[in-house]
């Protein structure tokens, strides 16, 4: 025997040839307590009444996903396009009058809207109108996209109208160039 200094006990040397070289301890807690058999189907299987299914293929099958209107991204991609079309019109015709009035010291704060006409306060009215619109075709367009209801058109609609505020800044810039 081998007096171990850290225990309290003489242990014995490892055996390999023992049959159960461990000491065995008792369980720290009870075992639980058996559950009962559930009730209503017998211990051997399913009751008669319910034969046993042999097929389990042709029930299974997954029908085709439901295919989704794109009515969506069509009506978001047709706001995107009229609303960057009027906007860079009627901002081209309003602009090139604001610069034929004002000439090349042209800035917003110089422009008194009571001398405009009534042709320009309704370009004006139409310019606020299409930028509203064109934000909402926008906003329409993700949605259709997020949503797979016309994917690829909500996607041309998301481009586009990333695409227009450029698109009005040139036109801009051209009715300015004639005035510069």
């Amino acid at each position: 025997m081998f007096y171990d200094c850290r225990m309290t006990q003489p242990q014995t040397p490892y055996d390999p040839t023992s049959a159960n070289p461990q000491p065995q301890y008792p369980p720290a807690y009870p075992a639980p307590p058996a559950y009962p058999a559930a009730q209503g189907y017998p211990a051997a299987g399913f009751p008669a009444a319910y034969p046993a299914a042999t097929n389990y293929a042709s029930t299974s099958v997954a029908s085709p996903p439901e295919k989704k209107s794109p009515a969506l991204g069509i009506f978001g991609l047709l706001l995107v396009v009229i609303c960057a079309v009027v906007w860079t019109v009627v901002g081209y015709l309003l602009f090139k009058d604001l610069f034929a009035m004002y000439g090349s010291n042209y800035a917003p704060t110089n422009v008194d809207v009571n001398s405009l006409t009534a042709g320009q306060r309704t370009m004006a009215t139409g310019l606020g109108v299409a930028m509203i619109g064109g934000v909402a075709g926008w906003v329409i367009s993700i949605v259709a996209t997020a949503t797979n209801k016309g994917r690829g058109l909500g996607i041309a609609g998301i481009v586009l109208g990333v695409i227009a505020p450029f698109l009005i800044v040139i036109s801009i810039a051209i009715a300015a160039a004639a005035y510069a």
